[in-house]
């Protein structure tokens, strides 16, 4: 059954949907970079307080959109079809913790935990096709096939002693840009859709 059309019009719960994403893909890019400084030894106050930067950013523009989104029109979709929405990303979520859990406790049964961050990362960008799906998000798939192709890359390339940094690193660097591009995709539309409710405002005080 295919998932409701998302109108051209940025709409109150569309704009929600793409903060909450946006501040996810920033929060767990930001987890991924440290955790690549980390093991490169390149974690240092400055780095740190850089990606304490890009964090505090990706959560001003998410407040930032947020605000806005109370003033814009509801979505034009049923209860229904959000409802099952909702569903789908909880269950997909689910899906996606629970096997990274159980990547993380297969490599570390075999004793390759340096392969747990590749693999995370390709069993994230998987859990964001049917997300992309749902929301009628083509950026979120674009995301999803970056993670997925650069992970695999990483885990058939890359040595077994560079996969936390090569992998994490790139996987870190994918989400961030994802963020900045969704939180900054969401800011335009809502401007545009600021701009075209005073129009509309102005010509129904003009005819009345």
């Amino acid at each position: 059954m295919p998932g409701p059309a998302i109108p051209r019009v940025a709409t109150r719960q569309m704009t929600m949907w793409r903060a909450r994403m946006g501040l996810i893909f920033a929060a767990v890019g930001i987890v991924w970079l440290v955790t690549a400084l980390a093991c490169t030894g390149h974690l240092t106050p400055r780095t740190l307080t850089l990606c304490s930067m890009l964090g505090a950013s990706a959560l001003i523009l998410c407040l930032a959109l947020l605000r806005r989104a109370s003033r814009l029109p509801a979505q034009a979709i049923s209860p229904e079809q959000n409802a099952r929405i909702r569903r789908i990303v909880v269950a997909v979520n689910i899906l996606e913790w629970v096997a990274v859990a159980t990547a993380f406790a297969v490599l570390m049964l075999v004793h390759l935990p340096e392969y747990i961050p590749t693999a995370a990362g390709i069993i994230i960008g998987l859990y964001l096709y049917p997300i992309a799906g749902a929301l009628r998000a083509p950026l979120h798939t674009v995301t999803a096939t970056l993670l997925v192709t650069w992970n695999a890359l990483a885990l058939g390339l890359v040595s077994r002693w560079r996969q936390v940094s090569i992998g994490a690193a790139g996987t870190g660097t994918i989400l961030l840009a994802s963020a900045a591009v969704t939180l900054g995709w969401a800011m335009w539309r809502t401007r545009q859709t600021d701009d075209l409710i005073a129009v509309v405002t102005q010509a129904d005080t003009a005819i009345s």
